[in-house]
C-alpha cells in the first residue's frame, strides 16, 4: 500500500500519524509524502512538518506531533523534534483514581478545576501519560485533571508530574550473518524495548531489524542514550551489541549468530538441570555471633536469612569460626543485612509438577498437612519440572510428599518430599562486607585465585553445565543473576541481559556469557569456578580467574607397579635421561640446616610433580652428605607434606645431623614396601620423567626397567623370575 493509504494529516492540532500501521516505510518515504502534500494549495497556509538534513536524518519542525506508536511503522532514518520544548508537555498521573483515555480523547482539551491548559495529542494508560499541546497554564502537581467532553481522567504526580523538551529517535539496524528465526531484541535502560515505555512488545519480525529507538524523551536522555542489540536463541551461539545512540542518526549493529551443535538437547530436559547445577555469584562476608543450635552438615549451599529485613544469601564458605560466632562468605544476596538482627537459615522444600509460579514473599500451604512458610528464596526456572522453596515462618506442621503447594488458594506444584529444617539461629555482627572474590585453587601450582562466580555441577557433565547457562541466558530467560560492578555494588539482572560476572572486565564471551564449549571441553568467562563435575571431566575445562589468568586443572596420573607380593620392595627414581638406569641422585642441592629440625630444605623449586597427595603419604626424600668425600653417604628420611613456597620437606622425626649447601638430595616417587599386588602413587603431570623402576626380594631375580612416565601415567608389571641359587 502506498503511505498516504495508511498515514494522516491532522492540521488543526498539528499531528501526523497513522492508525493501521500493517505497512513500514521509510522515514523518507513519509518526508517525501508530506512535502509532497504541503505544496498543494490545501496546505500552504500551514507550517511545514519535516525537513531533511541527509537522507537518513530529519526533523519535525514549528511543533509538529508524531506519536510513539505511529513512529513503530518507519525505519530507515532517524527523527528529532525541534519546537517542542515549552509547547508540547507531558503529563505523569497517579494509579490511583486513574480513568482510561479513549482513541475519541485525541483533539480536546484537558481541564483541571480553573479550566483547560492544553490539547490531547496522544496518551499511554499503561504508564499513564499523556502528551498535550500547551494553552494554558500548566497545573501544579498533585492536581485532578480530566479530559473536557472526554473519558481520560486521574490526578497528577504529587512530584515531578510535567516534563516539556525535545525527543529524539534513533535508527538502528542489524547487519552480518545471523541463523533464520532469530528474534533480535532491544536493552534499554534494563527492559526490553519498547515496554520500556509502555507500549508493547517487539513488534518487528524474525531476523534482521530496521527500526526508530526513543533515546530522548522531553529533553532527557535515556540511560545515555545506550542500548544493547541481543541475538540469543537457545540452540545458537549468542551475540550482542551495545551502541551509543546519543547522536541519532542511523546505525549499523553488526550481529552473528549460528547453530551450536553443541547445544541441541530439548529445552525441557535442560531446564530440569536446575535440580543439580547451582550457580552462585560471590557477594561478601557476613560476621555472625550469639549462634546456637546446630549449624548445616556441610553449610556451604544452604540460605541464610536476616529475619528482621529479610535479606538473604547462599552460604558459599565458612570463613572462619563454628557454631557460636564466625564469618560466612555470601553469594546471590538480596536485602539488606543489618547489624544485630536474628539470623536462621531458611528451611528447604523440593517441589515438582509446577502449573503456575512461585514468587519470594508468597505464603506456602501444604494442601493436606496444612504446612506453611513464606518464600525467602527461590531455585525455579521457566521450562522445568522441578525446583526448591526456601522457606521462612514454618508453622509446626511438616510438608507431606506429593501434596498439592496453595499460594492464596491456589495449586501451584505439588510438594518433592518433605521439607528439611535447621534448628541454627544467630544474629547479625555487622552489615555485609562486599567482597565480590572466593578463593579457589584448582591445583595447577599458582595457589588459590579470587572467582567472582561459583557453579556447583552437582556430578553433571561439562557438557550438561554448557548447555545449561546457555539456557539460563537465552531470550526471555527471566532467571536471575547477580553480577556486582566489581567495588559496592550488586546488581539483579535477568538471563536474557547478563553479560559478565563483574561489570569492570573488559573480556566478555558472547557467544555464552558464562562459558563456551569446545572439543568436548568447558571454557569458563572470567571469574567463573566450576566446581564436582562428573568424575570423567575432571580435566575437561578451562578456567580464567578474576585476575585475567588462565588456570588449566592438573592432570593427575599415576605411577603404578604390578605382579607384586607383599613384602616387596618397591621403587621408582628420577634418572638422568632416555633410557638410562642411572639414578638422578643430584635431583636437589641442600639449602643448609642444623640437625633436629623437621624439615629437610632445598635450594630449587620443588616440582608439582613431586608426591604430595595425602592418600600417597609418607612420601620419601634421600639425603646424600658429604657427596664426593670418602665419608659420603645416605640418609633416608619420611615426610609427610611439602611447603612449596619455602621449599622444604616436611619430615617425620626431625634431622639426624647437620647438612650444608654442598649436600644434595633426591626424591623416588615411590619407594616402599608392598603390602598389596600392585603399589602406586598419583602425581601432577606436568612433563615426561625418566625413571627407574626397581622390584627386589630375596628369592626372585631383582628387576628393573628403564621407562617414561607421559601424560597418561606408567603402568610396569614386574616380572617374577625366581632366583635358584640363593640360600
Amino acid at each position: 500500500m502506498a503511505i498516504s493509504d495508511e498515514w494522516n494529516i491532522d492540521a488543526l492540532n498539528k499531528r501526523i500519524y497513522t492508525t493501521s500501521g500493517p505497512s513500514t516505510f521509510t522515514v523518507n518515504d513519509l518526508y517525501s509524502w508530506l512535502m509532497d502534500e504541503f505544496d498543494s494549495q490545501q496546505y500552504m497556509d500551514d507550517p511545514i512538518p519535516m525537513t531533511a538534513q541527509t537522507p537518513t536524518e530529519y526533523t519535525l519542525v514549528n511543533g509538529w506531533f508524531i506519536d510513539e506508536n505511529s513512529l513503530k511503522y518507519l525505519k530507515g532514518g532517524a527523527i528529532k523534534t525541534d519546537g517542542w520544548n515549552e509547547e508540547i508537555y507531558i503529563l505523569y498521573l497517579q494509579s490511583s483514581g486513574y480513568t482510561d483515555c479513549v482513541s475519541g480523547d485525541i483533539g480536546k482539551y484537558v481541564q483541571d478545576g480553573g479550566g483547560d491548559f492544553g490539547v490531547l495529542l496522544w496518551y499511554n494508560n499503561t504508564k499513564r501519560k499523556w502528551w498535550i499541546r500547551k494553552t494554558g497554564t500548566i497545573p501544579s502537581c498533585g492536581t485532578s485533571i480530566s479530559i473536557n467532553g472526554g473519558t481520560g481522567a486521574g490526578t497528577l504526580l504529587s512530584s515531578n508530574c510535567s516534563k516539556t523538551g525535545e525527543d529524539l529517535y534513533a535508527n538502528i539496524y542489524t547487519l552480518g550473518t545471523i541463523e533464520s528465526g532469530t528474534n533480535i531484541y532491544v536493552i534499554q535502560a534494563g527492559e526490553r524495548y519498547p515496554t520500556y515505555w509502555g507500549i508493547g512488545s517487539e513488534w518487528w519480525p524474525a531476523g534482521h531489524i530496521d527500526i526508530l529507538v526513543k533515546v530522548k524523551e522531553a529533553g532527557t536522555e535515556v540511560d545515555n542514550g545506550v542500548v544493547t542489540v541481543y541475538g540469543r536463541e537457545y540452540t545458537d551461539y549468542y551475540d550482542f551489541y551495545e551502541i551509543d545512540l546519543s547522536a541519532g542518526g542511523r546505525n549499523a549493529v553488526p550481529l552473528a549468530t549460528s547453530n551450536d551443535l553443541d547445544n541441541q538437547t530439548a529445552e525441557s530436559t535442560v531446564a530440569n538441570y536446575i535440580e543439580k547445577i547451582k550457580v552462585w555469584f560471590v557477594h561478601g562476608d557476613l560476621a555472625y555471633d550469639t549462634g546456637s543450635g546446630t549449624l548445616p552438615t556441610n553449610v556451604v549451599s544452604h540460605v541464610i536469612h536476616d529475619t528482621a529485613s529479610h535479606a538473604v544469601g547462599v552460604v558459599l564458605e565458612q570463613v572462619s569460626g563454628g557454631t557460636v560466632s564466625g564469618t560466612f562468605k555470601l553469594g546471590n544476596t538480596s536485602g539488606t543485612f543489618n547489624d544485630n538482627e536474628a539470623l536462621e537459615f531458611l528451611s528447604e522444600l523440593q517441589f515438582n509438577n509446577p502449573s503456575g509460579t512461585f514468587y519470594v514473599g508468597d505464603t506456602v500451604t501444604g494442601e493436606s498437612s496444612n504446612a506453611q512458610g513464606i518464600i525467602r528464596y527461590l531455585d525455579q526456572i521457566d521450562g522445568a519440572t522441578i525446583g526448591c522453596l526456601y522457606l521462612s515462618d514454618r508453622n509446626a506442621n511438616d510438608f507431606q510428599d506429593g501434596e498439592n503447594l496453595l499460594v492464596s488458594g491456589n495449586t501451584i506444584a505439588k510438594a518433592l518430599g518433605t521439607q528439611t529444617d535447621y534448628n541454627w539461629s544467630g544474629q547479625t555482627a555487622g552489615t555485609l562486607v562486599f567482597d565480590n572474590t572466593i578463593n579457589k585453587d584448582i591445583d595447577d601450582g599458582q595457589g588459590a585465585k579470587p572467582y567472582s562466580v561459583v557453579i556447583d555441577l552437582g556430578s553433571k557433565t561439562v557438557a550438561e553445565l554448557y548447555e545449561f547457562v546457555k539456557y539460563l541466558c537465552r531470550r526471555t530467560s527471566n532467571y536471575i543473576l547477580y553480577p556486582t560492578d566489581g567495588s559496592s555494588t550488586i546488581y539483579q539482572i535477568v538471563g536474557e541481559q547478563y553479560q559478565k560476572a563483574d561489570t569492570s572486565y573488559t573480556q566478555v564471551k558472547k557467544t555464552s556469557p558464562l562459558g563456551t564449549f569446545a572439543g568436548g571441553k568447558f571454557f569458563g568467562a572470567r571469574g567463573v569456578w566450576i566446581q564436582n563435575m562428573d568424575i570423567n571431566d575432571i580435566r575437561n575445562y578451562q578456567l580464567i580467574d578474576h585476575n585475567n589468568s588462565t588456570h588449566d586443572p592438573p592432570n593427575w596420573q599415576s605411577y603404578v607397579v604390578t605382579n607384586l607380593v607383599s613384602g616387596d620392595r618397591v621403587a621408582i627414581f628420577p634418572t638422568t635421561g632416555a633410557g638410562s638406569e642411572t639414578i638422578n641422585k643430584s635431583q636437589f642441592t641442600l639449602a643448609g640446616q642444623s640437625s633436629g629440625v623437621d624439615y629437610i630444605q632445598v635450594q630449587e623449586s620443588i616440582p608439582v610433580d613431586t608426591p604430595y597427595k595425602e592418600e600417597d603419604m609418607p612420601g620419601v626424600i634421600r639425603v646424600r652428605y658429604n657427596v664426593g668425600q670418602p665419608t659420603e653417604g645416605e640418609d633416608i628420611y619420611a615426610y609427610n607434606s611439602i611447603d612449596f613456597d619455602n621449599k622444604k620437606f616436611m619430615i617425620q622425626g626431625t634431622t639426624s645431623r647437620a647438612y650444608t649447601s654442598s649436600d644434595k638430595a633426591y626424591v623416588p616417587y615411590l619407594d616402599r614396601q608392598a603390602d598389596a599386588s600392585q603399589e602406586s602413587v598419583t602425581v601432577k603431570y606436568i612433563a615426561d620423567r625418566y625413571v627407574l623402576v626397581v622390584v627386589r626380594r630375596k628369592g626372585i631375580i631383582p628387576f628393573q626397567l628403564a621407562a617414561t612416565f607421559t601424560d597418561t601415567g606408567l603402568r610396569v608389571s614386574a616380572i617374577r623370575t625366581s632366583d635358584g641359587i640363593v640360600t
